[in-house]
């Protein structure tokens, strides 16, 4: 049933208890009960205390009421009910003492390699826009189906996903799936559930353990981690709303994979050894067992396609991978992800703040002007790259062509150019 407790008792055929919703309040215990049976159909007691001996009775009264067929039990299968919950709360699990004989050295286990570490949390963060739901998503599929959608991520047994979506329509979630799908050939069901959120993933968190139960999820996916972990207030700041979100994750007990968003003005202020973090609290980034971190080339690329880099910032108990680079390709009817190479796409990789086009205005700066060849001479950098970034700088007005395809830095606004005298053949200084 997912989160919460069930109690079918031997003695009454037929009849079966459900307690979700289950909260401890100091000398209070509450659950949102509900009771199945004969003649009571389905009888529903929300906020039900259950170490108040006054409020059980009362249940109990109105079950005589409601059913014959039971009325001399229903005070031992309430009571056993209420007490066997307890007793599941209170036993936790039993503490190991440590024998390392027992253990068997072996490499951290994958669900989704090398991104989503088996029944652990882990997140892939970047600013809007940079395509981190259409990445999810491949993800997702790749779980789902056992194809892999994204270069170099592999996935060790398909199962299903469940995908907690706060962000898009029903609509738009189903048309960049068919998309993606298309890419590979494939259509249909694949084994993803979508459920859309409007609560916190703690306060709606017997629903979406109830579906993830359902379909046995193997991979939750969280987009984005904004909403799921609620709103910051008074009493509750990112630190306690990034617990609780874990919390909720670690008692679902799948893998995960969260996205999140990373401010821009981070992003312009952070120094050479990373772009940007997960916004909001450092619980986010400490938690995970896996973060990565996704950009997009503002430079490269064009309408209907987008050059991506991923850098793995943290993984636990495993090897720092090398950064990735990507182009993600919108066609006609589909999409595709294929392999890029990082020196195409400066701006995006996040070891190094610096991108093409500030290179090429650097090089240029000394006044003579070059050719994309001798830029790419200089700099170290892929000449295809350079003359992408060119272009795209001669139509911002950055960069002047000249008629022997040499590029020069433009003039600025304020240049005046000096007058020329009518008698002479020098200017005028």
């Amino acid at each position: 049933m997912g989160l919460g407790w069930e109690a079918e008792p031997t003695v009454a055929p037929g009849v079966r208890l459900t307690f979700e919703r289950v909260k401890d309040h100091g000398d209070e215990t509450k659950a949102d009960l509900t009771v199945y049976g004969p003649e009571v159909g389905s009888f529903e007691h929300p906020n039900f205390n259950l170490r108040s001996v006054r409020t059980r009775e009362s249940l109990i009264k109105l079950l005589d009421d409601r059913s014959s067929t039971f009325r001399s039990q229903w005070q031992g299968i309430v009571h056993g009910a209420c007490s066997a919950v307890l007793s599941a709360m209170r036993v936790g699990t039993p503490g190991w003492d440590v024998n390392v004989d027992d253990i068997e050295l072996r490499p951290v286990s994958y669900l989704l390699d090398p991104i989503a570490p088996l029944g652990s949390p882990s997140i892939l963060f970047g600013p809007a826009g940079v395509s981190k739901s259409y990445m999810a998503q491949a993800f997702a599929a790749t779980v789902a189906s056992g194809r892999t959608f994204v270069p170099d991520f592999h996935v060790a047994a398909a199962g299903r996903v469940l995908y907690l979506d706060y962000e898009m329509t029903r609509e738009s979630f189903g048309m960049r799936m068919k998309r993606i799908l298309r890419g590979l050939g494939l259509s249909g069901s694949i084994g993803i559930r979508r459920l859309e959120m409007t609560r916190s993933l703690a306060d709606d968190l017997e629903r979406v353990a109830r579906e993830a139960a359902d379909i046995d999820a193997a991979m939750i996916v969280v987009d984005p981690a904004g909403p799921a972990a609620g709103a910051s207030s008074e009493w509750m700041r990112d630190d306690a709303r990034a617990e609780q979100m874990y919390e909720a994750i670690r008692l679902i007990g799948a893998t995960s994979l969260i996205l999140d968003h990373v401010r821009k003005d981070e992003l312009r202020n952070a120094g050479v050894n990373r772009s940007g973090a997960p916004i909001g609290s450092v619980v986010k980034y400490n938690r995970a067992r896996s973060v990565w971190e996704l950009r997009r080339s503002e430079e490269a690329g064009g309408p209907t396609e987008a050059y991506l880099s991923l850098t793995n910032w943290k993984a636990n108990d495993a090897p720092i991978r090398d950064p990735m680079g990507y182009k993600l390709i919108h066609g006609d009817d589909d999409v595709k992800f294929e392999r890029a190479n990082l020196r195409d796409l400066a701006d995006a990789t996040t070891g190094s703040n610096r991108s093409i086009a500030a290179t090429i205005t650097d090089a240029l700066r000394p006044g003579r002007p070059m050719t994309p060849q001798e830029l790419a001479d200089n700099t170290g950098m892929k000449p295809n790259a350079i003359r992408v970034v060119l272009r795209r700088m001669h139509m911002r007005g950055e960069v002047m062509r000249f008629d022997n395809g040499d590029y020069g830095l433009a003039l600025p606004s304020s240049f005046v150019v000096p007058p020329i005298d009518p008698m002479a053949n020098e200017p005028v200084h």
